[in-house]
């Protein structure tokens, strides 16, 4: 095939695979997943098999950092996931995948611009968004 370079999209780069070659593209989709995730597992098949293993990783990161437990605070989640992200950079990582993305359904934009109308007053009113709504926002603010 004469292919010089690869991107290989791995949580970590296999041991076999020649750094020079194959240039580590790693996932950051466990950073979205730090809190009990019991419904978003629940939502589907798919979420019930990936939501774990995001947890997993999410392990082997706080492990890779040497943190025993969630920070206590945003901040220190924050440096948390720079650290993990800088680490990573510094083992050869070249980019990070959302993975997360490929379920996130398509609809149209006169559809999401809808939504976004009937669902937008409530956020501003409501101390706090009921479900239905939350995966409007979720679905809203990633198509912006």
């Amino acid at each position: 095939m004469n292919i010089e370079t690869c991107l290989a999209n791995r949580v970590a780069l296999a041991p076999y695979l020649d750094p020079k070659r194959f240039h580590w593209v790693f996932f950051v989709d466990s950073f979205l997943f730090p809190l009990d995730n019991h419904e978003q597992a629940a939502r589907s098949g798919d979420m019930g098999v990936y939501v774990p293993l995001q947890e997993k990783v999410l392990q082997r990161y706080m492990k890779q950092e040497a943190v025993n437990g969630l920070p206590a605070d945003l901040a220190g989640y924050e440096q948390f996931v720079r650290g993990t992200l800088t680490d990573n950079q510094k083992k050869g990582g070249v980019a990070m995948k959302f993975e997360a993305a490929y379920f996130v359904r398509s609809t149209s934009p006169i559809r999401r611009a809808r939504r976004r109308k009937r669902f937008t007053p409530s956020f501003t009113q409501a101390a706090c968004p009921r479900r239905r709504n939350t995966a409007c926002f979720r679905i809203t603010s990633s198509a912006c």
